[in-house]
């Protein structure tokens, strides 16, 4: 509806009554008394009687839309209490079983083991307990022409997206071996609640493993107990720590194969960096093609290339001031209003406990609401450690100054690439796209033969 209203080709937006618009009275409230208005959009809710040519809105207008999101709210506060319920029970509330096992046809909240699936999970786990790396699993799986599981499920004709993978994937990972070798499911356990939002329409995020409602013996193993802890203990052998501080590489998070999405990977080769294909690199020829670009030629050309763009920007000197202003503001935060918000967020905390205590809320809602008031609590300390411990000194000319002195960017580290670039695609045919923060054009440059 938005994008037909900014093309033109709609002006006058009618519904029954407020509640089939919407029941976000924020929402609402934006699109009736602003985004409409602006675009000359007449509204008209049959059954509440609201015409917007007939004049500013009725003062009862917020109150029923507030009505509508608290009704909204009761409704979808029931229904998550009633699918927690059936969770701790022990039965299975998703749309789609974890790959090696089925809804029971008898009982939808009941799994058994796939016929097809099910055997290739055994053998994963059992490569993985005979120590065969997990990378070596999903090249083994991939050599076979095995289904990964989101294609298993495609062609098994069931309209499953999985958010993790790229449209272009459709064959064994790392990440996808990894997964499943963690999952209880095949233990026999029904594993729920590992995501959590914090709003009502808001964004899933993955909720603490202390959170996880974990009800055992629910339905047939795959992988036998004895099984499962031989793959843990290889899977805590293999653990290691993360890279030291300051090794991350110049692009890093910023190169994507153009071909099949995958990040590009450093690897060494003659003593010189060099990038390849993700996907080729971990999984072979069959997966994408082997196009490799060394970091040094990489770094002449976006160097180069960001000059050219640089250049084209109308009063620089302008958008650097604006930009050593908005700096100055952030380094120079009152630590007093931090630590005001600190407080704030432990007080919350404490009356959650309380409410917990005198039984207003539920132990599951208790631990959400502690959990994120630590979570907000360590980003503040953090901030105010920050400030506490930062130089009273001005800091080090950046890469803005550089430019403007110089006319030019006369070098690229890693600051000056992360806040100019937003991704590079790499092709087959060694060409270049550059996605850049500064422009809405992308650049685009062809690798000169090197």
């Amino acid at each position: 509806l938005v994008k037909a209203i900014e093309e033109g080709l709609v002006d006058c937006v009618v519904v029954k009554d407020l509640s089939r618009f919407g029941r976000d009275y924020i929402d609402m409230g934006y699109y009736l008394e602003r985004w409409f208005p602006a675009r000359g959009v007449r509204f008209i809710a049959v059954n509440d009687q609201v015409d917007s040519r007939d004049g500013p809105y009725d003062m009862l207008l917020p109150l029923k839309n507030i009505f509508n999101t608290q009704y909204a709210r009761d409704i979808s506060e029931k229904v998550r209490s009633a699918i927690r319920a059936k969770q701790r029970r022990g039965q299975f509330v998703g749309a789609f079983p974890s790959y090696g096992y089925r809804k029971d046809p008898a009982d939808r909240n009941h799994l058994v083991p796939d016929p097809e699936a099910a055997p290739v999970v055994y053998r994963i786990f059992t490569l993985a307990a005979g120590g065969m790396a997990q990378l070596q699993i999903a090249r083994l799986l991939n050599g076979e022409r095995i289904p990964c599981p989101s294609e298993y499920k495609r062609l098994a004709g069931e309209r499953y997206r999985n958010s993790r993978r790229l449209d272009s994937t459709g064959y064994w990972t790392y990440a996808t071996i990894h997964r499943m070798l963690r999952n209880q499911v095949y233990t026999g356990s029904t594993v729920a609640n590992r995501t959590t939002r914090a709003v009502m329409h808001g964004k899933a995020a993955a909720a603490d493993p202390g959170a996880w409602i974990v009800v055992p013996g629910t339905h047939e193993a795959i992988v036998p107990p004895d099984l499962w802890a031989a793959v843990q203990r290889q899977l805590s052998a293999r653990s290691r720590a993360a890279g030291p501080a300051g090794s991350v590489s110049l692009f890093a998070g910023l190169l994507r194969c153009g071909d099949c999405g995958r990040a590009m990977c450093r690897t060494s080769w003659n003593s010189s960096a060099v990038y390849a294909c993700g996907s080729y690199h971990r999984y072979g020829a069959d997966i994408c093609s082997p196009h490799y670009l060394r970091q040094e030629t990489l770094e002449m050309l976006i160097q180069t290339d960001l000059n050219r763009v640089l250049s084209a920007v109308p009063d620089l000197p302008a958008l650097a001031a604006r930009e050593r202003s908005e700096r100055h503001r952030e380094s120079h935060e009152d630590p007093d209003q931090l630590i005001a918000a600190l407080e704030r967020v432990r007080r919350r905390k404490q009356q959650a406990y309380e409410d917990w205590r005198d039984g207003l809320i539920t132990r599951e809602d208790y631990r959400r609401y502690a959990g994120d008031y630590d979570a907000q609590s360590r980003a503040l300390q953090a901030q105010i450690e920050m400030l506490r411990g930062a130089s009273s000194e001005d800091p080090p000319s950046d890469w803005v100054d550089e430019l403007l002195s110089a006319g030019r960017i006369p070098r690229l580290d890693r600051e000056t690439v992360t806040e100019t670039v937003a991704q590079i695609r790499v092709y087959r045919d060694r060409r270049l796209e550059i996605d850049y923060r500064i422009s809405p054009a992308a650049g685009a440059y062809m690798e000169p033969g090197a």
